[in-house]
């Protein structure tokens, strides 16, 4: 019997508890201002979408790409996070609407030098 084309698709993997633990705290650091331990407004970067239920944390430097650099232990670094609201991370995600290279801070772009992929920056975010 051949398999069809749909059955024939790879699988998503589901993350493991201590995956899930590690997602969570760093989505919890994301949201914490720089090294105050205060609350971030709970807006988007790009929108400034002000519901907190709506926003999610996108990597700055996408997570297939570490692993393919060999970075897998710096997925969850906090430097590499950026609050978004859904509809902005959708947009930025389909690249209908890139997030724009001005936005990102300068940690983003230390976490990037450090690990040799600036380039990722400057083709996966809009230039001014």
């Amino acid at each position: 019997m051949k398999r069809s084309a749909f059955k024939a698709r790879k699988r998503k993997t589901r993350m493991t508890a201590a995956q899930r633990a590690e997602s969570q705290a760093w989505f919890e650091t994301a949201m914490r201002a720089k090294g105050k331990g205060l609350p971030m407004k709970s807006v988007c970067a790009v929108g400034g979408a002000k519901h907190r239920d709506s926003l999610q944390i996108h990597h700055v430097i996408p997570k297939r790409i570490l692993k393919v650099e060999g970075h897998a232990d710096r997925l969850w670094d906090p430097r590499n996070s950026l609050v978004l609201c859904s509809s902005c991370h959708a947009r930025h995600e389909s690249a209908l609407r890139k997030v724009p290279l001005a936005l990102l801070r300068p940690a983003h772009f230390e976490f990037a030098e450090e690990l040799g992929l600036l380039w990722v920056l400057d083709r996966f975010y809009a230039a001014d």
